[in-house]
């Protein structure tokens, strides 16, 4: 398996544990800012809609570009700052907002990332090694709702939504870092 495949699954496990910690307790934080169920399926609407939508069209303009991993970190960076939004958030308006910065940036990222993991996938292996991607997020995923739940429980939301900032960012960071060291060699 090729250096960038692992970091890749490396940095999805980060990042979806990350997401993970608050995805199941998105409903409770809505009410908790006086959000109504309107609210929470309406700002979730803007955030997959604005995706799907800009995911067609960045997806064919990112196809002219040679330079993935930049638009793969751009990508992951807008959905960073879109996570450390959620810090900020007191109304369902800065909830909405937050969803669609979330969005451009989920749609800037998804056809960088699928693009250069395709790319570097070792022939005869396909299979297994999205197979590991999609087990590995996955996994990742599940123990960071267990923990998303303790950490808001104990903790609260402030604490879990800045954690879910730090998984985002570290994420990125190890991306960056690693097409970074490979651009110099």
């Amino acid at each position: 398996m090729k250096t960038i495949i692992k970091i890749i699954i490396a940095s999805s496990i980060i990042y979806n544990f990350g997401i993970a910690l608050f995805g199941p307790l998105y409903a409770i934080f809505v009410e908790g800012i006086g959000g109504s169920i309107l609210d929470a399926s309406g700002a979730y609407t803007v955030y997959v809609l604005v995706t799907g939508i800009l995911l067609i069209i960045f997806g064919r303009f990112e196809d002219r570009l040679k330079n993935k991993e930049s638009i793969l970190i751009l990508g992951l960076s807008v959905i960073t700052l879109g996570n450390a939004g959620y810090i900020f958030i007191t109304t369902p308006l800065h909830l909405f907002i937050v969803q669609l910065i979330l969005g451009i940036g989920a749609a800037i990222m998804i056809p960088a990332w699928d693009a250069t993991f395709s790319t570097h996938l070792d022939r005869r292996r396909e299979a297994w090694e999205w197979s590991l991607w999609e087990g590995m997020w996955r996994i990742a995923a599940a123990i960071g709702a267990l923990a998303g739940g303790f950490v808001a429980t104990y903790f609260g939301f402030k604490i879990l939504v800045t954690l879910m900032a730090i998984f985002s960012a570290f994420s990125t960071l190890l991306i960056y870092i690693h097409f970074k060291r490979e651009r110099a060699l």
